[in-house]
């Protein structure tokens, strides 16, 4: 694993594209943000050509989970994010989107997830467009 450290009260950025797992700092001062490739900024990634990630979030405490508040979420139909129960893509599945459908949603791992990870999958068609960003 590695580790995600945040120091001080800046912004953390997590893209989707680091892949792997890390661990979070639920504890850092400053907000945490998972993001598509472009790390939070205002314009769109366009386009998204057949991308296929896969990140884990872990928290670093024992005991206690990882939640996304998803705050921009708008992809195009041939793009999705799927949303796992655990520390892989073998868990159970929590959340899948496309367009719009996760804006807004908040997805936490569940008390039956001893990792409290959660693991996020993207994937995209050819010249797709749009972004996302969730609070962790």
């Amino acid at each position: 694993m590695i580790s995600l450290c945040v120091f001080g009260q800046g912004e953390t950025f997590v893209p989707i594209s680091l892949g792997g797992t890390y661990t979070v700092d639920c504890d850092a001062t400053g907000p945490i943000f998972f993001t598509d490739d472009n790390s939070g900024s205002q314009d769109a990634q366009d386009p998204y050509s057949n991308q296929d990630y896969t990140i884990t979030l872990c928290p670093e405490t024992p005991d206690t989970t990882i939640w996304l508040e998803w705050t921009i979420f708008d992809l195009d139909g041939n793009s999705t994010i799927t949303i796992y129960d655990g520390d892989s893509d073998e868990a159970d599945e929590l959340a899948q989107g496309s367009n719009n459908q996760l804006d807004g949603l908040v997805v936490v791992a569940s008390e039956d997830n001893p990792t409290g990870c959660l693991t996020i999958n993207f994937q995209s068609g050819a010249n797709s467009s749009g972004d996302f960003v969730a609070g962790i």
